[in-house]
């Protein structure tokens, strides 16, 4: 592992974050795909990042997508360091099970069941890192397991990380910013049916993914009107 942050003087407070140690590139800070695991574990082929990225729970899985079909997020890292921290006198370790980055920041990320999310201990552990990891330029924050499997969302998800992979041609690309020159609304049905071409369904799942077009992923996409929020990159 490497530090790149200078350790922060400890205060006399008897819990506090002590120092961040990221992994090398391209390692974990933990191991999370092994043939003895007695636990689901298994590799990701992400979008965004352009590589197989490892989980560790089926919930870990649903997060990873989630994130992949996020135009918000510009990077993120699974098990990508170990965050050592002082709780009521006592030295501990964590390793967040992911590290994102938008423009707004970057923000270490656990996934937490409900039941365990409530436990003593992890509750303790969340209020400490919640509040002191911003002073090393990070925020902590817990994802709920329950939510992410939430429906019709990780239905929509699938289907653009699935139908959304194939590269967009130029002239399918000009040919499609001719098209929202013109209109800047769009039914998704008629995407389904086949009634804007070049806006077939692989491109219009290519250019959400890509954060041209906006789509409600908390709604069944057949019911849906997409709108254009961002020009179209050539």
């Amino acid at each position: 592992m490497i530090n790149i942050f200078r350790p922060r003087p400890v205060s006399e407070s008897n819990s506090c974050v002590l120092r961040i140690e990221f992994a090398s590139p391209g390692e974990l800070a933990r191991r999370v795909v092994r043939r003895s695991n007695m636990h689901p574990t298994g590799r990701f082929p992400s979008f965004r990042m352009k590589r197989q990225m490892c989980w560790d729970s089926p919930a870990e899985l649903n997060w990873l997508r989630l994130l992949d079909a996020d135009s918000e997020v510009l990077e993120f890292r699974e098990q990508p360091c170990t965050i050592y921290y002082r709780l009521d006198g006592v030295e501990h370790w964590h390793i967040p099970d992911t590290w994102v980055r938008t423009a707004d920041g970057s923000t270490f990320w656990e996934v937490k069941a409900t039941k365990d999310s409530a436990r003593a201990d992890v509750a303790a552990r969340t209020a400490l890192l919640s509040a002191d990891c911003p002073a090393h330029g990070y925020q902590y924050r817990v994802a709920i397991a329950e939510d992410l499997r939430r429906e019709p969302r990780l239905r929509n998800v699938r289907l653009l990380l699935r139908r959304g992979r194939v590269p967009i041609t130029f002239g399918q690309r000009e040919l499609c910013r001719r098209l929202f020159l013109r209109d800047q609304e769009f039914s998704w049905q008629a995407i389904v049916e086949g009634l804007l071409e070049p806006l077939t369904m692989s491109v219009a799942c290519r250019l959400v993914l890509e954060g041209t077009l906006e789509v409600d992923l908390d709604q069944e996409l057949s019911s849906q009107t997409i709108r254009v929020v961002r020009s179209i990159s050539e």
